[in-house]
């Protein structure tokens, strides 16, 4: 069985995403609706949190590797027919850890599965890599909280 798969860019992200340009750390994403999906954030010595993390020692912030996850895998959601427009919400995290510095020039590789998405809540694992080498890892939950059942 062959599944469709959404490529996603600087042409049709903000179809997606309702992020601001400075609060998106993915540039492209490779989706298989419903299942899983592949990011890239080229991440540059133009990124604004790097004058300040840390000055003559410029590391990505731990909590933007969460982020990139975590919008890698929105896309997952957001690509389904009929949930491009839904709220997903941060909800948790498990098991984050990080192995390794990310640094201005690295190009960030993630992956990131869907297990389920059923009434309203969707869990997830992700990983990110640069040059092939485990970056960073976690479990997660996203919330789309009008899709909870009504009582």
């Amino acid at each position: 069985m062959v599944t469709d798969r959404i490529y996603i860019n600087y042409k049709n992200i903000f179809e997606y995403s309702k992020d601001t340009i400075e609060y998106l750390f993915v540039d492209k994403v490779d989706v298989i609706p419903g299942k899983e999906a592949w990011g890239i954030k080229l991440s540059s010595h133009q990124d604004w949190y790097y004058k300040m993390h840390f000055p003559g020692n410029p590391i990505m912030p731990g909590v933007f590797l969460i982020e990139m996850l975590m919008t890698t895998g929105s896309f997952i959601i957001y690509t389904l027919e009929g949930k491009k427009d839904i709220q997903l919400l941060f909800d948790s995290v498990k098991n984050m850890k990080v192995y390794r510095a990310v640094r201005p020039g690295d190009v960030i590789d993630s992956h990131v599965t869907l297990h389920r998405f059923r009434l309203g809540v969707g869990l997830f694992d992700g990983e990110a890599y640069v040059d092939e080498k485990l970056v960073c890892k976690m479990e997660f939950t996203l919330i789309a909280p009008d899709e909870f059942p009504r009582r």
